[in-house]
């Protein structure tokens, strides 16, 4: 019996093996390159590799997610997304790119927010920029970009707020504030005391999510940086144990070949019980891992079983790692000020999901979730303003919607009827909101992840807004976008469609029977065997057969 399952399970590990060599190598590369983001951060894929699904069109997938006009000249405008920012001075009709001193990295130039300074008559125009590689500022006259310090280390940059004569810049983690008139030089901006953002509440306090320590489990991310290293080498550990099995497998087949041939004592049959010995020992230390690995690579997006762990909750007390003292650290996803109510709004992404919180707009208290529940998506929202009206305006991959000033029923703009403020719903029109502005005529328009830009109540761009084709023609894709695609097998979707989320899956459950087929294979041959009533001895084969 043990003999038969030990065949048995030879056989599952070397097969299963054999067809999952080049998908291991390639998970283990590319895991540790999106492991070390700012290492790959300015590396970018050309056009012509990136799946057309993939590529802009009309301004989607993000490459449109800001706009702001200038009052003093309403047909100068500017765009703002994943490609940086474009300057329009006939309305929207032509554009060209502002470049000069921006970001030349394609994952660093992704812009999140701009802001027109427009206070002084006399003095030139600046406009803001919030980029996941800081916060920058530019003369219109001239447009050269600089970089505006924040904090001794680069933060993404999330949302840009007027408030009087102050500025407030949310990034991920923090608020600061500057003070003074937009014609002076560089704005000095100070960092708000956490302690009056939240008080010690909110983000990492209320819990963090199953789904989060899933991806901070995979990559390492929950020991910080010596835990991202000892993952680094696993990752090295699967590509070698993936590489050594093709040797392994090809070597004992090229013998047998050969049988009649005069035996040599080359490097091949010197190089056959080197790799054997170390592919048994890797693969044990390696378990482990390789376990972590898979498993959480089940519960991970677009592996089927995530529903199980969307809403679950992880208190922090059973965190494996350490947590930050700032329990906003990369939870702040956007913000807005309310002019009616002088209130800020912040989103916060915590346990349960994502939540509102407001408090006074000079920090005189802290943040305080609010009762009211927004249709805010799982992956946050990438539009929350509140006009002077008091009018909300919330978009996110659960659609766009309006709420009028003092808490009206909420409207989903692609239907104009009221909606389901529950999150993770996406609105009957479908509309995967990734930006939405209004021209200084009143016109609205919505920017989708897919289709790109729609009218809404009748608008149309009649000859405007149309994507130039420079940028369409010279899109390339950030390489750590690219790979994370990749890793999960997204990147295949336009030929496998829907079924796409099937090769991580069924990836991960292979890696989880080849590596306990191996360890069982490693403890057949380790551990003594009693054959009958006499001695124990270790079962000897030749590892070649």
């Amino acid at each position: 019996m043990g003999k038969a399952l030990f065949a048995l399970s030879r056989r599952l590990h070397r097969y299963a093996g054999l067809l999952l060599l080049l998908y291991l190598i390639f998970v283990g590369v590319t895991g540790i390159l999106l492991n070390h983001p700012t290492m790959i951060s300015a590396l970018s894929v050309p056009r012509w590799l990136v799946p057309p699904s993939y590529q802009i069109e009309e301004w989607n997938r993000g490459s449109l997610r800001s706009v702001v006009f200038s009052e003093r000249e309403p047909s100068v405008g500017f765009v703002a997304g994943t490609e940086g920012i474009w300057k329009t001075t006939d309305g929207g009709v032509t554009f060209e790119p502002m470049a000069s001193g921006y970001p030349r990295s394609r994952a660093l130039r992704r812009t999140n927010h701009i802001v027109l300074l427009e206070e002084e008559e006399e003095a030139p125009a600046r406009l803001l920029a919030a980029t996941r590689g800081g916060l920058f500022v530019a003369s219109v006259d001239d447009a050269e970009w600089r970089r505006i310090p924040l904090a001794p280390g680069d933060e993404h940059v999330r949302k840009i707020l007027r408030i009087g004569e102050r500025l407030v810049v949310f990034t991920n983690s923090n608020a600061y504030e500057a003070y003074g008139e937009a014609g002076g030089d560089l704005p000095h901006f100070t960092l708000v005391d956490p302690d009056r953002l939240h008080g010690g509440e909110g983000g990492t306090t209320e819990g963090v999510s199953l789904v989060r320590l899933m991806f901070a489990l995979h990559s390492g991310a929950v020991w910080g940086m010596p835990g991202r290293l000892l993952i680094d080498a696993a990752g090295v550990a699967l590509i070698f144990l993936s590489a050594s099995a093709i040797y392994l497998w090809y070597f004992p087949r090229s013998r047998r070949r050969s049988a009649g041939a005069p035996r040599k004592d080359g490097i091949g049959r010197r190089l056959f019980p080197w790799l054997f010995k170390y592919h048994l020992k890797i693969g044990v230390w390696a378990t482990l891992f390789l376990i972590l690995f898979a498993g959480t690579a089940l519960f991970m997006p677009p592996s089927p079983l995530v529903p199980m762990t969307v809403r679950k909750v992880v208190p922090p007390q059973y965190w494996p790692g350490p947590l930050p003292a700032n329990p906003w650290h990369g939870n702040i996803g956007n913000a807005t000020y309310d002019p009616v109510r002088d209130e800020i709004l912040v989103e916060l992404r915590g346990g349960t999901g994502r939540s509102v919180w407001r408090a006074p707009a000079d920090f005189s208290t802290p943040f305080a979730r609010d009762a009211a529940r927004l249709p805010i998506g799982a992956m946050g929202s990438n539009v929350l303003e509140i006009k002077a009206d008091g009018t909300l305006v919330v978009g996110s991959f659960s659609g766009l919607y309006q709420r009028s000033a003092g808490g009206g029923a909420l409207i989903d703009l692609s239907t104009g009827e009221p909606a389901d403020p529950r999150p993770f719903r996406r609105g009957e029109g479908g509309w995967q909101t990734a930006g939405y502005f209004e021209t200084p005529s009143g016109e609205r328009f919505v920017v989708t992840h897919d289709e790109g830009l729609i009218g809404i109540g009748g608008a149309q761009p009649n000859g405007r807004f149309k994507m130039p084709d420079e940028l369409k023609q010279g899109y390339r894709m950030p390489l750590w976008s690219f790979l994370f695609e990749v890793h999960n097998g997204r990147i295949l979707r336009d030929w496998l469609s829907s079924h796409y989320y099937l090769i991580s899956f069924l990836g991960a459950l292979s890696l989880l029977l080849i590596t306990f087929t191996g360890l069982f294979d490693w403890a057949y041959r380790k551990l003594p065997a009693r054959p009958g009533k006499g001695r124990p001895e270790k079962r000897k084969e030749d590892p070649a057969k």
